[in-house]
């Protein structure tokens, strides 16, 4: 028994260090500021009211977004670079008869500077409303909220916060090409982003070549899952979890477009990616049904 055991440690090992690092899951700290003075300065336990706020916004990022962490702060060491996203309450002063208030998102990619995303503001008070909650924490809690969650929750906007914020983030920062079954794969939990197989994935990557760095693009469908052969040999285990295959649909590189045969593939694809810098986003975003079988993400 003894043995069994320790030649089964030994084939774990062997088979965790053949196959590919996993990415970490993406990950995004929400804020929550106010830039109005007549909140800043009045309203009580303004500190508490933020935390609260923040904390519903990631909650309900987290709920819609499954694949990224969406945090309310950053980890003290941080194992990947960190995206931001910050819901700001600002005002136009030009409105009449009083200011309008309202809601409007500002994001920045891992590693990027915080822009505006150019989503439709969310109003809070009306330029009609003089009734501000600069006095009461609860009420003011429940103002934004109300005026906030269900547009977020609109599939509208959910769209718009898709193609500005969400395509933005990489969820890996490799891909392999799979020869043998003419796919690409994708070194993530499958069971971390839980995503359909009508999702759409694009994976962009630079190579330098003798004349220079030249750029190319793949575009990823059927987003399917699979285990390595090695890890269904050894048994389904967390040690060897399910990772996102894709067929290419569209690629080209630099600027000269990779013609596919009818399996998606061509033999171009391996030479290309073979030691580019590559990164993987989600450019339609489409979770997977948990009511739904096995069969859809195991391509079958």
């Amino acid at each position: 028994m003894a043995s069994r055991i320790a030649i089964g440690l030994l084939l774990a090992a062997s088979l965790s260090a053949s196959l590919p690092v996993l990415a970490a899951r993406p990950e995004v700290v929400v804020e929550f500021e106010i830039t109005i003075p007549e909140f800043t300065q009045n309203l009580p336990e303004r500190d508490k009211a933020i935390q609260t706020l923040r904390s519903a916004f990631a909650t309900e990022l987290q709920h819609q977004f499954v694949f990224a962490q969406w945090l309310t702060e950053a980890p003290a060491q941080p194992q990947i670079q960190l995206g931001r996203l910050v819901v700001r309450l600002e005002q136009d002063k030009d409105t009449k008869p009083n200011p309008w208030v309202f809601v409007r998102l500002w994001g920045a990619r891992p590693n990027g500077p915080l822009k505006e995303l150019g989503l439709p503001q969310l109003e809070i008070y009306s330029p009609g409303n003089p009734n501000w909650d600069t006095n009461s924490r609860g009420d003011f809690e429940t103002r934004v909220l109300t005026h906030t969650m269900e547009k977020i929750r609109n599939d509208g906007f959910r769209e718009k916060f898709i193609k500005q914020f969400i395509s933005k983030l990489p969820i890996s920062s490799a891909v392999e090409p799979m020869v043998t079954d003419r796919v690409i794969e994708i070194p993530v939990r499958w069971n971390e982003v839980l995503l359909s197989s009508e999702t759409e994935l694009v994976v962009t990557f630079d190579k330098q070549v003798p004349q220079g760095s030249r750029t190319g693009t793949m575009t990823l469908g059927r987003i399917v899952t699979r285990l390595d052969g090695q890890a269904n040999a050894a048994g389904a285990s967390p040690e060897f979890p399910a990772r996102l295959r894709g067929s290419i649909t569209e690629a080209s590189f630099d600027a000269v477009k990779i013609p596919l045969d009818q399996q998606n593939w061509s033999d171009q694809v391996a030479q290309v990616l073979a030691g580019a810098k590559a990164l993987c986003f989600i450019s339609k975003y489409m979770p997977r049904d948990e009511l739904a079988g096995d069969a859809d993400r195991l391509g079958l």
